[in-house]
């Protein structure tokens, strides 16, 4: 701030508190000059130096400044205005790891968390959209059981957090696994009956058409599953490259569905998506859409497995520590 915009003001106060004894308005002018020569004592911002807003306030060019905005320049208030309409995806991340929410799927457009319900949900992206790691950022926030059918081998979940069991085509006792979920299928119904509390239980197919080609029992365990499994609290939730093969049942039963990526236009219609697309935040993400409410969000990649913060590097802004997101490692937790 000039000095010009205080000095009559200053000069005034002092003439006044001196000659007619009004000695507020000399104390007032006093802490006037006094505030002007602290603003002026520290070195300005520089519109070329790094703007950063972290947990301890907001720096440029790694100083901290003081939270009275008023003191600050035009240029610095309007970028930080920009920057708050378009957080950068580090916050948004921040915002996604923050998150208590159940089944947290990503984040909205307005940086709201969006989570989802623990329904039967059928998810579909070509190939390299995502899926994967949508699914297993899923779990990573569901707290009950998870049982995982995945017919890529198992590389997507061989050690993903939070599975209980976990069958590919690949693995011997892929009938075993089957066994295991009709059983469970059973055992609920006749719990149920008793009037008994069932525990929520996810049971997650990775490839759903795969396994549909692949094993004609699993496809109608699946359908099964999708018949019953939502008042005995077994939700499914399955993940395809497209709707080829989904069965009028599943998609049925399916009420909560997730389009990733560029899907197909007649899936895409079939499913209830709109066939707008938004682009993700950036680099590490991306996009998603909600069927319901037409909602638009997107995921982080990479995240999932989040157990704690291993290494945070800080910036200093004086006395201060700024947590910099984009330094932060995560490290994944094993089973």
């Amino acid at each position: 701030m000039s000095i010009l915009f205080l000095l009559p003001t200053m000069v005034y106060g002092l003439f006044l508190g001196l000659n007619q004894g009004m000695w507020h308005l000399t104390i007032i002018s006093g802490l006037t000059m006094l505030v002007w020569i602290l603003v002026k004592s520290k070195k300005a911002p520089q519109e070329s130096q790094e703007l950063e807003i972290g947990l301890a306030g907001v720096a440029v060019g790694g100083r901290r400044l003081s939270s009275w905005s008023i003191f600050w320049p035009t240029w610095l208030n309007l970028k930080l205005l920009r920057l708050l309409a378009n957080p950068p995806a580090t916050f948004y991340l921040e915002r996604f790891l923050d998150s208590t929410e159940t089944l947290k799927a990503g984040i909205d457009y307005e940086g709201n968390p969006v989570a989802l319900q623990p329904m039967h949900t059928l998810v579909i992206g070509p190939t390299g959209s995502g899926k994967t790691e949508f699914l297993r950022n899923l779990i990573e926030s569901w707290p009950h059981k998870v049982i995982a059918l995945d017919f890529k081998g198992g590389i997507g979940f061989s050690k993903a957090f939070g599975i209980e069991r976990l069958a590919t085509n690949h693995t011997e006792d892929l009938d075993e696994f089957l066994d295991y979920v009709s059983s469970e299928l059973q055992s609920r119904e006749i719990q149920l009956g008793s009037g008994g509390r069932l525990q929520p239980m996810i049971f997650l197919i990775d490839e759903f058409s795969s396994v549909i080609k692949e094993s004609s029992r699993a496809a109608q365990l699946v359908e099964q599953v999708a018949s019953k499994g939502r008042a005995l609290e077994l939700h499914l939730f399955a993940s395809s490259q497209t709707l080829s093969g989904v069965s009028r049942t599943v998609l049925a039963n399916c009420l909560q569905r997730v389009g990733i990526g560029q899907i197909d236009q007649v899936d895409a219609m079939q499913m209830g998506l709109s066939k707008n697309r938004r682009p993700s935040f950036g680099e590490g993400w991306s996009n998603a859409q909600l069927a319901e409410g037409q909602l638009y969000f997107s995921f982080p990649l990479g995240q999932s497995q989040i157990s704690r913060i291993s290494q945070a590097k800080t910036v200093g802004f004086g006395d201060s520590k700024v947590i910099d997101l984009s330094r932060v490692r995560v490290q994944a937790k094993t089973q």
